[in-house]
């Protein structure tokens, strides 16, 4: 008897645990995120983006039919995940391939190391709409295929 609840407090204490670093981490002060690697859809996906509207993207489609650079940031915020964990949203005004104006949103979850098929990568593209998720081209939602996305602290 006094095995089965020294495990049932084991395993009570653990659970508490584990809830309580998901907490501290979402209200951790994330600054930055970045990663790389192909997207749920197979796009090939290289990023930084900092609070402070600073970074780059570089985004091309798994047929090859499209390319986007973005050069900085319109928006960040720092959102929470359903399992708790932070979610940075940026929203940037990028290139294409043929030098036209396109709209990025954006949502990352780093949910693991080393990241693939954990990490969670939310990207829309839009011609029209500033708020790409409204009206997009493209919606590449979903785990990561291959790569790593990481949150850091600071600058």
């Amino acid at each position: 008897m006094r095995v089965k609840t020294i495990a049932a407090a084991t395993i009570a204490a653990l659970t508490i645990a584990g809830a309580g670093a998901s907490t501290a981490l979402a209200n951790a002060p994330f600054s930055q995120v970045n990663g790389n690697g192909k997207t749920h859809e197979g796009a090939t996906l290289g990023f930084n983006a900092k609070s402070d509207l600073s970074g780059q993207l570089e985004y091309n489609s798994a047929d090859g039919t499209f390319r986007a650079h973005c050069d900085g940031y319109t928006s960040w915020r720092l959102e929470t995940s359903s399992e708790g964990l932070p979610k940075p949203r940026v929203t940037a005004t990028c290139t294409d391939q043929n030098g036209d104006t396109v709209y990025l949103k954006a949502k990352f979850v780093d949910r693991s190391e080393p990241g693939a098929h954990k990490d969670i990568a939310r990207v829309w593209w839009s011609y029209t709409d500033p708020n790409a998720s409204h009206a997009p081209f493209i919606k590449d939602v979903g785990g990561i295929q291959d790569g790593n996305l990481q949150y850091h602290a600071g600058a």
